[in-house]
């Protein structure tokens, strides 16, 4: 025998395949109890013996996946020298094997192995467009008879940078026409139409004119409404999309679709839009204005104005710098110490601390904030 016994612990998504790894890899099935075995689910840690071909012994211990007995899984889990990780082909990582990476780490337990398993059950060809460079000729190449629609989705809260090619919406919809497939546009925070300085951004309305059956994006973020979804699209797609029996489940209530048909209400005026709509109005301020509030602002307080640079945040539009300006507050006790007042206030003030100074940015204050600041930051200081 080459080297000490190891103790290694399975780890993974409740259903990726741990139990059927160990019973592969040794000729035992762990799942002992009548439980386990009727319901095909781990309940207590089992053991099993492995020999390496280099004469090693390993002890697989496997974990119980499931939350209801996560004491039971610490409890197999402890003591161990390594993690073994499944993660099944078909389903990708899930929120649980993020959950019991977690769990290794409070461990202590950082060396492991992943293990791709159910590779059976995967689609043999990858997803088209989740490399770097993608042509439409892959798209065409991708597309079989078992095809009925083509996804594009937009990278809304992130960018892909350097190295990069995409296949243009246009060339996708002349695809999808000649393959007489459904074209499904996933747009993320996408606009209603093209605007402003920060225009990388694609908007329905191009998407639609442009040839996709059907555009999907939020209501929320830069359109300024209610959380929910919309769907807009020609009256065929849009009409089988009303018959799916999900959408009983998904639609909105009668409180959102009010607020969504004020925010399109809104809408139908693009300037009165930005004027009207908070969201679309911090982003359409002028750097000067910005400057000149946070004149204002630090003179109520007592403070420096300051330049600053924001961030759209929201889940859009994640290259785009807003230049802004912030009231800087000295706070002798500690900047750290000033801003948790700050945020322990009814109602709470968010700032952040920045070179020993509290920063009060003004990017995203109403006229009512900055009204209400002066009194906020004088409770603070006590």
């Amino acid at each position: 025998m080459s080297g000490p016994p190891l103790t290694i612990g399975t780890a993974g998504h409740v259903d990726h395949g741990k139990t059927a790894l160990v019973r592969a890899l040794t000729g035992r099935d762990t799942d002992r109890l009548p439980a386990e075995r009727a319901r095909g689910l781990t309940i207590e840690p089992g053991f099993a013996p492995c020999d390496l071909p280099s004469g090693r012994r390993v002890s697989l211990v496997d974990v119980p996946g499931h939350e209801r007995f996560v004491r039971h899984m610490i409890a197999g889990a402890s003591g161990v020298d390594g993690f073994l990780l499944c993660v099944a082909a078909d389903d990708g990582v899930m929120p649980q094997t993020r959950e019991h990476l977690d769990v290794l780490g409070l461990l202590g337990i950082s060396r492991g192995v992943a293990a791709v398993t159910r590779a059976d059950l995967a689609d043999p060809e990858p997803a088209v467009g989740t490399t770097n460079r993608t042509r439409i000729a892959d798209y065409a190449r991708a597309a079989g008879p078992g095809t009925r629609a083509i996804l594009r989705v937009h990278p809304s809260n992130f960018r892909q940078l350097g190295f990069t090619e995409e296949a243009g919406l246009g060339e996708m919809a002349a695809l999808a026409a000649e393959r007489g497939l459904a074209l499904i546009d996933d747009l993320g925070s996408g606009s209603l139409a093209p605007w402003g300085p920060h225009g990388d951004e694609p908007d329905a309305r191009t998407s639609v004119a442009a040839g996709a059956s059907l555009v999907c994006f939020s209501a929320d973020k830069l359109l300024g409404g209610p959380q929910a979804g919309i769907l807009v699209g020609t009256r065929e797609a849009v009409a089988a999309v009303r018959t799916h029996p999900l959408m009983r489940a998904l639609r909105l209530d009668k409180l959102r679709i009010a607020a969504l048909e004020a925010t399109l209400a809104l809408h139908r005026d693009p300037a009165a839009a930005r004027r009207s709509i908070p969201a679309l109005a911090m982003l359409a301020d002028d750097a000067a204005v910005r400057a000149d509030r946070a004149r204002a602002l630090a003179e109520a307080v007592g403070g420096e104005a300051v330049e600053t640079v924001g961030r759209v945040g929201g889940g859009a539009l994640p290259l785009a710098e807003l230049p802004s300006a912030a009231v800087a507050l000295d706070a002798p006790g500690g900047p750290d110490a000033l801003a948790a007042r700050l945020r322990r206030l009814d109602p709470p003030v968010a700032a952040r601390v920045h070179q020993g100074r509290v920063l009060l940015d003004v990017l995203a204050l109403s006229d009512s904030d900055r009204a209400e600041l002066p009194a906020l930051v004088a409770r603070a200081r006590g």
